[in-house]
């Protein structure tokens, strides 16, 4: 995908002129155009989200290639909605060299693009043309070491997983942390058991067993029931508070 990309690129970015001067990145790459998009910034070669941007091209490549040429279903040139719902978004630009097999999984289309699409016959003139994008694509490719890239962006998601995984098992030990201190007493106070929380494991857990002590303790006070060893009615003349007193024990029947 290096012509393409590289075309794409000089759509948005080559003889720009980003502070409003003429011939600012005169036949050269101007990295640090900015342009308004969908509730973000688009900065960079490939006009990415800010989000994703970085100063590194080599990262910014990256962004371009996973999350705007694939099915990404938020920025993919093959997401749903842009192959279902905006006509025409998810085509491919042409006259950039995108005539491979690899367009079914990866592509630069007019919907994600429309900039650079638009500014590209233009640009490609500049630039001398595809042949000579082609050229410098095949010189820049040499001495690249294809197997060792690949292994390097595997090593790289192997480890973005463990990382995940770890996190994933610092998570459930916090949880697992927050499971047993609730034993010990009331519903841990990060969370709001009784409100937004209350689905959390801990939270039905805790309030599960607040709510069993709670029954408990009605049916430690039922009628004739004993209460740290003393009758109903017993001292002060109200009564133990939400004990039920007998009649004619002190008590008036009824629930103080």
């Amino acid at each position: 995908m290096c012509v393409p990309a590289v075309i794409i690129a000089a759509g948005s970015t080559y003889n720009s002129a980003s502070d409003g001067a003429e011939g600012l990145c005169e036949d050269t790459f101007d990295p640090t155009v900015e342009a308004p998009g969908y509730m973000a910034t688009l900065k960079g070669l490939w006009q990415i989200s800010d989000e994703f941007y970085d100063e590194d091209p080599k990262k910014q490549a990256r962004a371009a290639y996973e999350l705007y040429t694939g099915d990404d279903k938020t920025y993919g040139c093959l997401a749903q909605w842009c192959r279902t719902l905006q006509a025409g978004c998810s085509e491919v630009i042409p006259g950039i060299g995108q005539d491979g097999d690899w367009v079914e999984n990866h592509r630069f289309c007019n919907g994600v693009w429309s900039g650079a699409a638009t500014a590209v016959p233009t640009k490609l003139q500049a630039l001398g043309g595809e042949e000579v994008v082609q050229s410098a694509c095949e010189k820049a490719s040499k001495g690249i070491d294809v197997k060792a890239f690949e292994a390097k962006q595997q090593a790289e998601q192997e480890e973005a997983a463990k990382k995940a995984a770890k996190k994933a098992a610092k998570k459930a030990k916090q949880q697992q942390k927050e499971e047993a201190e609730w034993t010990k007493g009331a519903c841990p106070e990060s969370k709001d058991c009784w409100g937004a929380d209350a689905s959390d494991a801990v939270c039905i857990a805790c309030t599960e067993a607040q709510e069993q002590e709670y029954e408990n303790e009605l049916e430690d006070d039922a009628p004739g029931a004993q209460r740290a060893q003393v009758k109903p009615g017993d001292g002060a003349s109200e009564g133990l508070q939400g004990v039920w007193g007998p009649e004619g024990q002190g008590g008036s029947g009824g629930k103080r």
